[in-house]
């Protein structure tokens, strides 16, 4: 028999992390190029596609950089305010996860992201939401220093919909374990169990 004892227990904590660049990049004349990204934050982030072709994403970026490597993340997800929802269409936004450099760019509009979650703004309706997100792709993200990028996209066509951008700003929350480490007393415990172990078996040759 092993007895292993911890130095302290295994608690989840939720940690919140402020955005460190958000922005909504646009494709004004819907030719599958995004040409301008729009980051004032007196005006709302914008989700839109309409007759079949993408006009607005939002891209917004974290740094995780406070959290030690050391840790499990237990779960993840989105805080916002949904400011706008069709009045008829859809409102289904896809979010999906990068790796970000702490800068929005145009090509953060269009380059390959992991689905990590989704939800419906229409379901949703006007105010504060939370959206859950899958927290292995933030487990994985630790591992690097590099910021980490959230894309919202429209998921079908004749989505037309927005959230706040500064009040409030969209937060992200993980929730996280600190990994336990065996402590004095349990490597002791363990090496003298080894010892008489030994022992024991020494006496039986």
């Amino acid at each position: 028999m092993v007895l292993i004892i911890v130095c302290r227990p295994a608690i989840a904590a939720p940690v919140s992390f402020l955005p460190i660049a958000e922005a909504h990049i646009i494709d004004s004349d819907g030719n599958g190029v995004f040409e301008t990204i729009f980051d004032d934050p007196s005006f709302a982030l914008s989700i839109r596609r309409f007759d079949g072709t993408v006009q607005d994403r939002t891209v917004i970026e974290y740094d995780l950089s406070s959290i030690s490597g050391d840790v499990h993340v237990t779960s993840a997800r989105l805080d916002f305010r949904v400011t706008a929802i069709p009045l008829a269409g859809s409102g289904a936004v896809s979010i999906g996860g990068y790796a970000g450099n702490g800068t929005i760019e145009l090509a953060d509009a269009a380059n390959p992201v992991l689905a990590i979650g989704s939800y419906d703004a229409m379901t949703e309706g006007l105010g504060l939401t939370s959206v859950n997100l899958d927290p292995a792709f933030f487990q994985n993200q630790l591992a690097g220093t590099a910021p980490i990028g959230l894309r919202l996209e429209s998921a079908v066509n004749e989505v037309n919909t927005s959230i706040s951008q500064s009040s409030p700003a969209p937060t992200l929350v993980l929730d996280v374990v600190a990994v336990p480490e065996p402590c004095l007393l349990g490597l002791l415990t363990i090496f003298i169990a080894g010892c008489s172990l030994s022992r024991r078996s020494r006496t039986a040759t």
